[in-house]
């Protein structure tokens, strides 16, 4: 493992945000924080959308703004189903 020094404020917000933020961020999740984000229109950039009052979130893994709400619904039904499995495990022992 190496280790390497983290520069810079944005970066380190982030990461402590990561660490510390809430929601936590979901496998896959890419969210930008508003603390300090220069004044722009977040509109102009297509794939982000407000993640609360905190945040922004990024959907890197569609290819048009048209595919957001699939995606949101897909991930959210798989979300529900790791955890339906792993309840029918503990209830078959």
């Amino acid at each position: 493992m190496k280790k390497n020094p983290i520069y810079g404020g944005a970066y380190v917000h982030a990461f402590l945000d990561n660490e510390n933020g809430t929601p936590k961020l979901q496998p896959g999740q890419c969210r930008i924080c508003k603390e300090h984000l220069p004044e722009m229109n977040m509109a102009e950039f297509g794939m982000i959308r407000e993640m609360g009052r905190k945040h922004y979130q990024y959907f890197w893994n569609v290819e048009t703004e048209d595919d957001i709400e699939n995606f949101e619904k897909n991930y959210k039904n798989t979300y529900s189903l790791k955890y339906a499995g792993m309840l029918k495990a503990l209830r078959n022992g």
